[in-house]
């Protein structure tokens, strides 16, 4: 789960990469990454939204019992990103498929 939602994020932005060894290191590897400026303040969320579904959803697996399918928790993490986008800098795109495709232009 935590692999697809690694890769879904380095998608969106048009990146491929070789998984760093630790989070540690991802995250060190994370902030050395050239990206537009115009999509780096949602570089710098990404991660942290991506560990904060991971988080719940392995919350939701211990406790509850649940488990979301991959397509269910690609779709949560964007929706959470989308979101804290959309509050923090209200002028940026409304609908999700218009935010997904300002990140790739």
């Amino acid at each position: 789960m935590a692999r697809e939602g690694w890769n879904l994020l380095l998608s969106l932005f048009g990146f491929e990469w070789v998984m760093p060894n630790s989070i540690k290191n991802l995250f060190f590897c994370w902030g050395g990454v050239c990206v537009r400026k115009d999509v780096k303040k949602i570089w710098k969320v990404a991660p942290l939204c991506l560990v904060s579904c991971l988080w719940r959803e392995r919350n939701s697996r211990t406790f509850d019992g649940k488990e979301q399918s991959i397509p269910t928790f690609k779709n949560s993490v964007l929706s959470l990103l989308h979101f804290w986008i959309k509050e923090s800098f209200p002028c940026h795109v409304d609908s999700i498929l218009d935010f997904v495709g300002s990140l790739r232009q």
